[in-house]
């Protein structure tokens, strides 16, 4: 007799989610849809134990071996049984038989085993397509770990294919944020950066040599990598580097990321228009709704920038306070920020100005002037001045 129980590890009855790496019972579950072959496979995978044999079988793999044996099929269309608990007959039903081969002249009655419709549609399949000899289930079994083993190693050469095309794809990433920064740290066309630190100031707030990355990518607005990177810098709600790129192309921006991703598809360098550096040299800014009073100022705030600390100039109003500190504030987004002058520092930082100012005079009540004192001492002995008092030092 074919050893039918046990062939198959239970992993790999059920391997992943690619129907290939599935056990699919002699070829039963082959062509029938992901998401029903799976119900199935879960009922045919199910093990039960057979007390005459004292084993254990899976239900396919029992289905099959009694098929083999000569076992037939049968149904009864008005089965009845007695409920005790109710003292009546139970409805007629259908019930689906496995009828086992009678060796014994004396016995009349048939013996059988009742099965479910799914284990009755594979003894069906097996009667159908000739799967009822020993020979005929190894030959399918074995064509099934042929095919197992084969799917196992399309599996492994795919993912080490997808393992390479992901590690290509970060290299490159990598070389070109490389070759990206090295190219903002060495721009020297001093006339557009002076231009781009006004917008940034204007629009932004601040403005650090990062912010040197949009001239690198407009300069270089045909390298397909650089086209892709500058709509990231390009969103609805960065102005500063929209403003830069129409200023410095003389294309006007849609409103919407969508349709400037569609601008993007057919426009190169060719289409760019060029700009008057006269006009820039001092920038007013007086597009319709941007004119009114600006009564901010230029100052530091000391950042980490590739793990070391860089300061970065931006546009603030000076804090006055009763406590003899030099500080400055600025909005950013939803958050207004409280920082020192000297150092750059950001001292508290809260959802608006009011409770910004309110969140100082707690810190410094609780910490006291002195020391806070000593700490703005101990900070530009490490870090030095801001610039904007090493300028003034200068002067």
């Amino acid at each position: 007799m074919i050893a039918l129980s046990g062939e198959y590890k239970k992993s790999e009855r059920v391997k992943g989610d690619n129907n290939k790496m599935k056990y699919n019972f002699y070829n039963f579950t082959a062509n029938i849809p992901a998401m029903k072959a799976g119900k199935i496979e879960k009922t045919l995978s199910k093990q039960i134990r057979i007390p005459e044999e004292n084993k254990i079988y899976s239900k396919a793999d029992f289905i099959a071996k009694s098929i083999i044996e000569g076992c037939y099929l049968d149904m009864d269309d008005n089965y009845i049984t007695y409920n005790r608990r109710t003292g009546e007959n139970t409805k007629p039903k259908t019930i689906y038989q496995l009828v086992c081969k009678n060796n014994d002249p004396e016995i009349s009655s048939k013996t059988y085993y009742i099965i479910n419709k799914t284990e009755f549609d594979l003894a069906n399949y097996l009667i159908e397509n000739n799967i009822t000899t020993e020979a005929a289930a190894e030959a399918l079994k074995q064509a099934e770990r042929n095919r197992l083993v084969e799917a196992e190693e399309t599996a492994k050469r795919e993912e080490e294919a997808k393992r390479q095309r992901e590690q290509k794809a970060k290299d490159e990433k990598e070389a070109f944020e490389s070759w990206l920064n090295e190219e903002a740290t060495n721009y020297n066309n001093m006339e557009r950066i002076n231009i781009l630190e006004k917008i940034f100031l204007h629009y932004a707030g601040g403005f650090g040599g990062n912010s040197i990355k949009v001239l690198v990518l407009i300069d270089n607005f045909d390298n397909p990598l650089c086209k892709n990177e500058l709509l990231n810098w390009l969103g609805y709600y960065n102005k500063a580097s929209r403003k830069t790129f129409e200023i410095f192309t003389g294309i006007k921006l849609p409103k919407t990321d969508k349709e400037t991703r569609l601008l993007f598809e057919g426009l190169t360098s060719a289409n760019f228009n060029s700009y008057d550096i006269p006009k820039f040299e001092d920038v007013k800014f007086r597009q319709a709704g941007e004119v009114k009073e600006d009564k901010r100022e230029e100052f530091y705030i000391n950042m980490i920038v590739k793990g070391e600390k860089s300061f970065q100039k931006v546009l603030a109003e000076p804090i006055k306070n009763k406590y003899g500190l030099d500080l400055f504030g600025r909005k950013e987004g939803s958050r207004y920020y409280i920082s020192e002058s000297k150092t750059g520092f950001l001292v508290v930082s809260e959802s608006g100005k009011a409770k910004a100012l309110e969140k100082l005079s707690e810190v410094i009540n609780q910490q006291g002037i002195d020391k806070i004192n000593d700490m703005i001492a101990d900070i530009i002995k490490k870090y030095g001045y801001s610039p904007k008092y090493q300028i003034q030092e200068a002067i």
